[in-house]
């Protein structure tokens, strides 16, 4: 699921804070790109969902685990 994930903990506790973070990073570069400030609609759009599914990932893990 991600690069972590050999070491179950650790990533979760990676993608528990990098999830939200590509989302919010994402979700503004998509605002800016859909402004005309900028031209990174692609990437934008490519980490906001990949944060979205990091953060997906993380919270069906939990519910499975514990």
């Amino acid at each position: 699921m991600h690069s972590f994930s050999f070491v179950p903990v650790i990533g979760d506790a990676v993608a528990v804070v990098t999830g939200p973070l590509a989302l919010v990073l994402g979700a503004t570069g998509i605002r800016r790109s859909e402004k005309g400030v900028a031209t990174n609609f692609g990437p934008s759009l490519t980490g906001a969902t990949l944060g979205a599914l990091a953060i997906l990932v993380v919270a069906l893990m939990f519910a499975v685990t514990r």
